[in-house]
């Protein structure tokens, strides 16, 4: 098979996931596609096979089918891990899956299996490569994503409103300026999450994990906020010790 068909093969397989995605990822797949020949020339025929591969899983990930779905999903879990070098690009579209997916959902639903499965791979290789899934700006309003994996995700400015997030992996994920205000967070993880300027207005936080004070100390509260005794005792020390700072250097408050 020759190389001259992957831009057809590309356009096909992700137009269903709308237009002006394929404007913005069909560019970028071709150089990345270059870039790896390059490297490959002697490796022809093992790349076009991974390239139909590819292909034939992006175009699996519009069937109406679920079970479809999910061997697509599957499919790009075997390519990253055995292609490392595909790795940047399944999680590129993996966000595009998610992000269409959720926004698409209505008031009170949950994603199906497939949405959560597409989390899981998308963390999966940020935790084997560092390659983060871009979910910034992410609209969920009052929706179900408990216990779904979003470790690493890029989800700055994200919505959360109402939304039921039970459970949910946020490790090292990248949450600031995100709003989750009358957000359900039991048992929520956030180890090593970045949440600074971020909303927990109406939020029983008391239950969550990994929850960094000093971050803490720079979201937006109110009397609705509830945190655990622990929470609330290292809060109140962060804070008496930035007030004996700026009083030993005469910094206002």
């Amino acid at each position: 098979m020759g190389d001259n068909i992957w831009p057809a093969l590309i356009a096909a397989a992700i137009g269903g996931l709308g237009g002006a995605l394929v404007g913005s990822i069909v560019p970028y797949l071709l150089n990345r596609k270059n870039e790896r020949l390059q490297r490959t020339k002697g490796y022809a025929e093992l790349d076009q096979s991974i390239s139909v591969r590819l292909g034939k899983a992006i175009s699996e990930l519009q069937s109406k089918h679920l079970n479809k779905r999910m061997f697509a999903l599957g499919e790009l879990k075997k390519l990253g891990r055995a292609v490392p070098e595909e790795q940047e690009d399944i999680v590129r579209i993996l966000g595009l899956f998610i992000r269409e997916a959720i926004e698409n959902l209505d008031r009170g639903k949950c994603p199906d299996a497939g949405v959560y499965l597409a989390a899981e791979v998308a963390s999966l290789f940020f935790t084997e490569s560092s390659y983060k899934v871009d979910l910034r700006g992410l609209k969920a309003l009052d929706i179900v994503l408990s216990r779904m994996t979003l470790q690493g995700a890029q989800l700055e400015e994200a919505d959360f409103q109402g939304t039921e997030l039970n459970q949910v992996d946020f490790q090292y994920a990248s949450l600031s300026n995100s709003k989750f205000q009358g957000a359900e967070l039991k048992n929520t993880v956030f180890c090593g999450a970045k949440f600074m300027s971020s909303d927990f207005q109406d939020v029983d936080l008391s239950l969550a994990h990994g929850i960094d004070i000093k971050q803490l100390h720079r979201t937006t509260m109110n009397e609705a906020t509830r945190l655990s005794e622990e929470q609330r005792g290292a809060l109140d020390a962060f804070r008496a010790e930035l007030d004996a700072l700026r009083a030993t250097h005469g910094v206002a408050p």
